[in-house]
C-alpha cells in the first residue's frame, strides 16, 4: 500500500506465510506475519522535526478446528505481534516523542496477544451453520500526552473483549447469504456494536457477484458504514478476472479524556480495483490492484499539528498471493 500527497511518500507493506492441514477430525492452520511502515514524518510544530520513520512488525497465528460430534465443531486460536499496529500510532508515537521526550515520554515497544474460542453448529449439513466465538485482546500502545505543568499520559495498555455470532446459509443454488453481530468492549469506551452482511450471487454459468454491507455504531456519537460489490468472471477454465469498488464513511473517532486530543476526524474512503485469478488443481495464484483514495474532514481546533497525519492522500492498493495444496 502506498500513498502521496504534498510531496510525502509512505508506504505500507504486509506478508503472510500460512500452512494448514487436516488429520482425521482436526483442521489446524499456523501464520507468520510481518509488515513494515516506512513514513515521512513531518509536522507544524514548531518542537518536532521532519524524520525517516520505519517501523517493523512480526506476528505469529495458530487456530485449531476440531469436530465434536455430526453437527458442532469446536474452535481455538492463538495471536501476538510484536510492533505497531497501525501507522496512525506509529505516527503519534515519533509525534509525542519529539514533543515531550525530554518531560518523560520514553520509547514504547507496543505489542498484542489475542485467544480466542468457539463453537461451530451446522444444522442444516452443508448449507446452514450457526457460529459464536468469544476473543480477548491485550495490548500495549504509545499513549497519548498532554504537558500543563507535567505531563499527562492516556492509556498505554487496552483490553478487548469480543463477542461475536455469525449465521450462514445457502438459499438456492445460486445465492448463498451470511449474517455476522459483533460486539465489543475495549478499556476506557463504550460497547461497539458491528452488523454485517454478506452475499454471493451466481447470476449466471459464468458471472458471480459478491456483495457486503456493514454498520458499526458506538455511543455518544460514532458511526461507520462500508459497502463493497465484486463481480468475477472465468475467461478460461483457469483464469479469472474480477472488477471491485468498496466505500467506507465514518463519523470520526470519539475523543478520549485528554484536553489535547489526537481523536481522528470523519473519513471518506473510495477504491476501485482489478483482480486476475489464476487456478489450477493444486495451485493457485492472484494479483489485485486498486487505486485508494482518503478524505478526511476539517481536523478541530487544538489539533492543528496532527495535519499531516490526518490530511486527504491518493494511495495504491497491489496485492499477490498464491497458494499450493500437497
Amino acid at each position: 500500500l502506498v500513498g502521496s500527497e504534498m510531496c510525502i511518500r509512505d508506504s505500507l507493506s504486509s506478508s503472510t506465510l500460512s500452512y494448514r492441514n487436516e488429520v482425521q477430525e482436526s483442521k489446524w492452520q499456523l501464520n507468520l506475519n510481518h509488515g513494515s511502515i516506512d513514513m515521512d514524518f513531518r509536522s507544524l510544530d514548531i518542537f518536532t522535526h521532519p524524520a525517516k520513520i520505519r517501523e517493523d512488525r512480526i506476528g505469529i497465528q495458530g487456530r485449531l478446528e476440531r469436530r465434536i460430534n455430526q453437527h458442532i465443531r469446536g474452535q481455538a486460536g492463538l495471536q501476538a505481534y510484536d510492533g505497531f499496529a497501525t501507522y496512525q500510532g506509529a505516527w503519534l508515537h515519533e509525534y509525542y516523542q519529539q514533543r515531550y521526550g525530554l518531560f518523560g515520554y520514553d520509547q514504547v515497544d507496543p505489542y498484542g496477544l489475542l485467544g480466542n474460542v468457539g463453537s461451530r453448529w451446522e444444522y442444516t449439513p452443508g448449507s446452514g451453520y450457526l457460529q459464536a466465538s468469544v476473543s480477548r485482546l491485550h495490548q500495549r500502545i504509545a499513549p497519548g500526552a498532554e504537558f500543563e505543568g507535567h505531563l499527562t499520559l492516556g492509556n498505554t495498555r487496552l483490553n478487548t473483549t469480543l463477542v461475536n455470532l455469525s449465521s450462514e446459509n445457502i438459499l438456492s443454488q445460486r445465492v448463498k447469504t451470511r449474517v455476522d453481530l459483533g460486539i465489543t468492549d475495549t478499556t476506557g469506551r463504550k460497547l461497539r456494536y458491528t452488523l454485517a452482511g454478506f452475499v454471493n450471487h451466481a447470476v449466471s454459468e459464468n458471472w458471480v457477484i459478491r456483495s457486503t454491507l456493514s454498520w458499526t455504531g458506538e455511543s455518544p456519537g460514532f458511526n461507520a458504514y462500508i459497502g463493497g460489490l465484486t463481480a468475477e468472471y472465468p475467461i478460461t477454465d483457469a483464469f479469472l478476472i474480477s472488477l471491485s469498488g468498496r466505500y467506507y464513511q465514518d463519523s470520526g473517532e470519539i475523543e478520549d479524556s485528554l484536553l489535547f486530543s489526537a481523536a481522528a476526524p470523519g473519513i471518506e474512503t473510495i477504491q476501485f480495483g482489478i483482480g486476475f485469478r489464476y487456478q489450477r488443481e493444486h495451485a493457485s495464484a492472484k494479483l489485485f490492484i486498486a487505486p485508494y483514495t482518503s478524505r478526511y474532514e476539517p481536523i478541530g481546533r487544538g489539533t492543528e499539528f496532527f495535519g499531516q497525519l490526518y490530511q486527504d492522500r491518493n494511495w495504491i492498493l497491489l496485492q499477490l498471493a498464491y497458494s499450493w495444496e500437497f
